[in-house]
């Protein structure tokens, strides 16, 4: 952290605190990863707080990032003329977050507003990190593009496959291959 402080030109005596958008379930009031669906495991027992009172002692905010995303764009994004919103994240997995009403949903168990990576979409599909089989997730997040699509790991490596892909095929419309 105090590398991209430095990185940043960030002094730690300007640091007004830290947030952490997690991708899992999260329960912010009490600042602690409920769940990880298989990844990040480790974070479960961690004492995030404590790390950065420890080393920071500045105050520390975490939330599921899809929600942090939505609070993103809702106060200083796409969203910012609105009072309701729904954020869908692709990445580590499937993320959908909502505002209503100028309130970020959570619910009594951290799930109001979850409307989509466990939802799913193939009968007997492939596994999912959740224990269910099917899910958008195991088909749309970056945990499956390694399973799926030989030599691509991550969303920047099926983007440049894409565009190299979509390239080609312009070019071969043109008559150039």
């Amino acid at each position: 952290m105090d590398g991209l402080l430095h990185a940043n030109q960030v002094s730690r005596a300007s640091l007004g605190g830290i947030g952490l958008a997690f991708a899992g379930l999260v329960d912010p009031s009490e600042q602690r990863i409920l769940s990880t669906n298989k990844k990040y495991d480790d974070a479960l027992g961690a004492d995030l707080p404590g790390w950065v009172r420890q080393h920071w002692d500045v105050p520390f905010y975490m939330d599921n990032d899809a929600r942090m995303a939505a609070v993103g764009e809702w106060k200083y994004g796409a969203g910012r003329d609105t009072d309701d919103l729904v954020v869908m994240t692709i990445g580590t997995g499937i993320g959908t977050s909502a505002i209503i009403g100028g309130r970020l949903l959570r619910g009594r168990h951290f799930q109001a507003g979850v409307l989509g990576g466990h939802i799913s979409v193939q009968y007997e599909g492939r596994d999912c990190t959740c224990g269910n089989k099917g899910c958008l997730e195991a088909y749309g997040s970056t945990w499956s593009l390694a399973g799926r699509l030989e030599g691509i790991d991550d969303f920047e490596a099926l983007f440049a496959a894409a565009e190299k892909r979509q390239g080609r095929r312009v070019a071969g419309e043109a008559g150039l291959l």
